[in-house]
């Protein structure tokens, strides 16, 4: 995928390749709560995002890679400026990968497999067999990365803000695990 722009559309599920990249540079931006039949590697090559899923967020920055399964509601908010990268990976080869939102350690061949296909999954033809070995080295890659629990910061709710909090703004999170129900 070329260079996106934040406002051109983007729907992954409409692609028939078993990898698809996005590219962007995004700035004050917000994409509301969605999910995707393809899983999701989430990460901003340069800056840093909020990764919403519901009542919980987590920041994201240059040193995660976040893995988010089909059909997880997720969200994205970049405050300030992220490029920001994704790689959709069909359903069927979904199966390799965790069962839940993980973050998942980098390394740099995962890395640059990643943000090749980030910048060029609409040119490649995945039935080659040289992107066929792209495609192995890259599941090799993930499924060898012990997946990582997020830090999952609980949003408060209107109804959990005493009427003086809620005049003032101010509100308090509470760390948590996908264990405690979050996700």
């Amino acid at each position: 995928m070329p260079l996106l722009d934040a406002k051109d559309p983007f729907f992954p599920d409409r692609y028939h390749q078993p990898l698809v990249g996005l590219a962007a540079v995004l700035q004050q931006h917000r994409a509301e709560l969605h999910q995707h039949q393809r899983g999701q590697l989430l990460w901003p090559q340069q800056g840093s995002l909020q990764l919403t899923i519901p009542q919980c967020q987590q920041t994201v920055t240059p040193d995660h890679l976040i893995w988010i399964p089909p059909q997880v509601p997720h969200g994205v908010v970049v405050r300030y400026h992220a490029a920001y990268r994704s790689v959709y990976i069909a359903p069927d080869l979904c199966q390799r990968l965790p069962a839940q939102l993980v973050r998942l350690p980098q390394n740099p061949l995962l890395m640059a497999l990643l943000e090749r296909i980030s910048f060029g999954s609409e040119h490649l033809d995945w039935q080659l067999p040289t992107q066929q070995r792209l495609q192995a080295v890259l599941f090799d890659e993930l499924t060898a990365a012990p997946p990582q629990p997020l830090a999952l910061v609980r949003l408060p709710t209107r109804s959990t803000l005493s009427p003086s909090a809620r005049c003032r703004g101010v509100t308090t999170a509470t760390s948590l695990s996908p264990s405690r129900g979050c996700l």
